[in-house]
């Protein structure tokens, strides 16, 4: 029976004590013994060294945060030491103190909001096991805090993507009351005729170009977009 990646090292053993090939010429059986291990564990450690290098191939690029399954890299790791921001969650104390730093404040809103969902996790995680009273309820007055804080800026986030719709808007020359003038023309989408024609356009054409024609109908028709 031929060797294959899936052969143990009984299987070699036997394969090298009945081979009359060449180079067992004159061995013992001992010596082919030792010959078949030592084939065994040369293979292994190559199919052991190309599991590694698929694995590697398969990470996410270094300082992107994203931890693939399996993988030995910890969770919002950080690999570049400018971007580290050193935390601190056993009490409330450590987590204002954390996210009074300058290191924190200097970071970008989205790097902080990765770095607050990252200690929320971590005290919710110390919260379910830790057993001591004591520790629990310092635990406890953190994970308020920090849920206040991401909260926060869950709701700055939101702020944030209408800030860039309406300066979008402003680009597009949208004034109050009328419709976009800018994106539906760009579209090639137009808001005349009626409701239902309009909805009907919509539902015909995709992209950009049926939600511009979704858009027209719902101001003609007094909804919100």
């Amino acid at each position: 029976m031929p060797l294959t990646k899936k052969s143990d090292a009984g299987d070699y053993v036997d394969d090298f004590k009945k081979s009359k090939a060449p180079q067992f010429k004159g061995k013992s059986k001992k010596k082919k013994r030792q010959m078949a291990i030592a084939a065994f564990l040369s293979n292994k450690n190559e199919l052991t060294q190309l599991i590694r290098e698929v694995i590697r191939e398969s990470e996410p690029k270094k300082g992107t945060g994203k931890k693939p399954k399996g993988s030995s890299r910890r969770l919002y790791t950080d690999e570049n030491p400018k971007d580290t921001v050193k935390v601190k969650f056993s009490t409330r104390q450590d987590v204002v103190d954390t996210l009074s730093k300058k290191t924190f404040k200097s970071k970008s809103h989205a790097r902080q909001s990765q770095v607050i969902n990252l200690i929320h996790q971590r005290v919710r995680a110390a919260v379910g096991r830790t057993k001591d009273p004591q520790k629990k309820k310092r635990l406890k007055a953190a994970l308020k805090y920090i849920t206040s804080r991401k909260e926060a800026s869950k709701r700055k986030t939101q702020r944030m993507k209408k800030e860039d719709i309406n300066a979008e808007n402003f680009r597009d020359g949208k004034k109050k009351g009328k419709s976009r003038p800018g994106r539906v023309k760009k579209a090639g989408a137009s808001c005349k005729g009626s409701v239902t024609s309009l909805r009907a356009k919509a539902k015909k054409y995709g992209g950009e170009k049926g939600k511009m024609y979704h858009w027209c109908a719902n101001m003609k028709s007094g909804k919100k977009k």
